[in-house]
């Protein structure tokens, strides 16, 4: 297995908890706060939040703080217009460049969502791993390094948008649809998976008015 640096580690368990909201949207802190929180120096949390910053879920302020940034139905659907030609064509190219490895790893996992969304629904940091699990493998699998930049920006803030508003049967859909994209995917079915990545991205864009309409 794969030791992470200090500073990936760092971003993975910062980004959790804002996806997570145990840091609070609209809530300042300091790097001091955040060092202390996930257990690393100054100096990971620092390169931490400059990604962190880019992917839009911290907002840095020159002497005053972090601030974590609003969770708004408005910037997920904006976000969403940009993620689905992106996803699209990792979709697309996964299916047709992915490995024999890249095919069993997302037959199998994809096999495995499949069966989740039939059973009774997971927490929220199960649902974050397990749709984040599902993006990487489709991202890591089209073998475009940009793509594979551009897209982990985009769903960062998309995934955080969906875990906030998460009702308990909403992991169960969300878990099918990403299963029929790993399974197409895995399948080489390029035509079958761009499919199947729009109807997830539809989903996205019904939850995100959904989730507008309520307030």
């Amino acid at each position: 297995m794969k030791t992470l640096s200090d500073a990936e580690a760092t971003f993975q368990k910062l980004e959790e908890m804002i996806v997570l909201t145990e840091l609070k949207p609209g809530v300042m802190y300091s790097e001091k706060e955040l060092a202390e929180v996930v257990g690393f120096g100054r100096t990971p949390v620092r390169e931490a939040l400059q990604r962190l910053e880019i992917e839009g879920l911290v907002a840095i302020k020159q002497r005053r703080g972090i601030q974590i940034t609003e969770v708004d139905a408005d910037v997920q659907l904006r976000l969403l217009e940009i993620r689905r030609p992106l996803q699209n064509f990792a979709a697309e190219y996964a299916a047709i460049r992915g490995t024999d490895e890249d095919r069993r790893i997302m037959q199998t996992f994809g096999e495995e969502l499949l069966e989740a969304s039939k059973a009774p629904p997971a927490s929220r940091s199960q649902a974050l791993s397990a749709v984040r699990t599902a993006h990487d493998l489709v991202v890591d699998a089209c073998q475009n390094e940009f793509a594979q930049k551009t897209m982990r920006v985009v769903q960062g803030l998309s995934r955080r948008f969906w875990i906030f508003h998460m009702k308990r049967e909403d992991f169960n859909i969300a878990a099918e649809l990403h299963a029929r994209l790993l399974l197409d995917v895995a399948n080489g079915e390029a035509v079958a998976a761009v499919a199947a990545s729009n109807a997830l991205v539809d989903y996205l864009e019904a939850f995100a008015r959904e989730s507008k309409d309520w307030k």
